[in-house]
């Protein structure tokens, strides 16, 4: 049961509209359903390691301190700053020639490498994973199972975006991105001034 309940969360995750979602999208359309697969490879590895790190180390502190003040303004800040980003500058597809190539899948696997690892929402997301699963579950061998079934739907789900790449960028044109990226904004900017309202007002 922990397997599918985690499956399930990893197939919405894995929709979620960000840098990484986008860069396997280009992947996979510039070098094909392979380019996507490579980048697939590199978005799992990365996750696996950040699921690494904010288990044994960040949901201890976080259960320390998650309570306090200035870790929500800490927050806040952090959604805040994200919030005017997306707003801004809302991130667009950039599309290359077609390339083939050896060096051009590895490139596509660690770019999803990178993209994925150096964004601080994955480490938020995970943390919160983690937070789930240990309130969920009884031992950490439930919550493992757990994150294993939120790891495998993320990475079936990127699979699938890889062979339906073409189909989803034909319906996400320009201006619609820009909406969703203001929205994302949006929503980041009210998170924000609730983590203010609950360390300061309330």
């Amino acid at each position: 049961m922990a397997f599918i309940s985690g499956l399930l969360i990893g197939f919405g995750t894995a929709f979620i509209i960000g840098p990484v979602f986008f860069t396997l999208l280009k992947n996979a359309h510039n070098h094909g359903v392979k380019g996507g697969i490579y980048t697939a490879f590199g978005i799992i590895v990365s996750d696996i390691i950040a699921v690494s790190v904010c288990y044994f180390f960040a949901s201890n502190l976080l259960d320390q301190y998650i309570d306090q003040d200035w870790i929500k303004l800490v927050a806040a800040a952090v959604l805040l700053f994200l919030g005017i980003k997306f707003i801004q500058n809302p991130v667009m597809i950039k599309m290359d020639e077609n390339e083939t190539g050896a060096y051009h899948y590895f490139k596509s696997f660690y770019q999803g490498f990178l993209v994925n690892l150096i964004n601080p929402a994955v480490f938020v997301i995970w943390i919160m994973y983690i937070g789930i699963g240990k309130s969920t579950y009884v031992n950490s061998f439930e919550v493992w199972i757990y994150l294993t079934g939120i790891l495998t739907g993320i990475f079936i789900t990127d699979i699938l975006k890889s062979y339906g790449s073409e189909y989803l960028l034909s319906k996400l044109n320009s201006k619609i991105l820009v909406l969703i990226f203001k929205i994302i904004g949006i929503i980041l900017l009210v998170l924000a001034a609730r983590l203010v309202y609950m360390a300061i007002l309330k």
